[in-house]
């Protein structure tokens, strides 16, 4: 019976050294995994921060044109205006030159008619 007991001894004490070596493991494995996690979300941090980076990058790049656009279509307008304005000016002017020289025109215009002069004898 002694060597029953002593069989059973050995037994429970290497599945107590298995058991220990295993949750030796388990406890290493999560050790493990933790910190791959951990890095795997300093990794998800990093890239939402680029994301947003870029995100407001566009966003301001945006913005950017869109004032760009509006400043140029007020040029646009202010030109056309003007444009307009100058075309206006210019037919006024013509019409202009146009009353002018009527009044150039001399008032009374001589004509030079021809005198025969008789000699008396």
């Amino acid at each position: 019976m002694q060597s029953e007991e002593s069989a059973a001894k050995k037994t429970d004490a290497a599945l107590h050294a298995r058991l220990a070596a295993s949750q030796h493991q388990d406890a290493s494995d999560v050790k493990t995994k933790d910190a791959q996690l951990a890095n795997q979300k300093e990794n998800a941090e990093h890239l939402n921060d680029m994301l947003k980076e870029k995100d407001d990058l566009a966003k301001n790049s945006a913005s950017a044109l869109v004032v760009v656009l509006l400043v140029a279509a007020v040029a646009f307008r202010v030109t056309y205006k003007k444009h307009k304005a100058l075309i206006a000016a210019l037919g006024d002017l013509d019409s202009s030159k146009a009353q002018h020289s009527q009044f150039q025109q001399p008032l009374l215009q001589v004509e030079e008619v021809p005198v025969k002069l008789e000699r008396g004898s």
